[in-house]
């Protein structure tokens, strides 16, 4: 019933619209298992949906392999996020504990961070919001590392 042929574009873009929305309402709900399922098994594989996910839930596996499949595709906008996951899984994996890596991806998050926010507008606004709180993850990021 689902697979009668493609899908016409408006029905194409109205299904990514909820899609986007129901994402944003199950991370508002902590529903991290949830989505690190979807993102595996929706139409193939969402490797940043993945890589958002699988470091809360310690699916170290899934976050490796998204991570390898995202880097590719990563937009400039979305690398230091990028960064910042890896860092966390070089911390966290436990077969393979780099402090030394980690710092130089909470260097590289942290200057690509600092360019993103070059190029946003001078007066702070809901845009700033997401860099914001990327910077405090990098933070927590490099604190995690001099306690490790």
């Amino acid at each position: 019933y689902h697979n009668i042929g493609p899908a016409p574009p408006s029905v194409v873009t109205e299904y990514k619209l909820w899609e986007e929305h129901w994402c944003r309402c199950a991370r508002e709900l902590g529903q991290w298992e949830t989505l690190n399922e979807f993102g595996k098994s929706h139409g193939g594989t969402n490797p940043f949906l993945v890589l958002e996910n699988a470091w809360r839930v310690q699916d170290w596996s899934a976050m490796r392999e998204a991570s390898t499949q995202a880097e590719p595709i990563c937009s400039e906008s979305y690398s230091a996020k990028l960064n910042l996951l890896r860092g966390f899984l070089a911390l966290c994996y436990p077969d393979e504990q780099r402090l030394s890596a980690v710092e130089k991806l909470v260097e590289a998050a942290s200057i690509q961070s600092v360019k993103q926010w070059r190029r946003l507008p001078h007066v702070v606004s809901h845009s700033h919001i997401p860099l914001l709180q990327l910077s405090q993850q990098i933070i927590e990021l490099q604190e995690a590392t001099q306690i490790h």
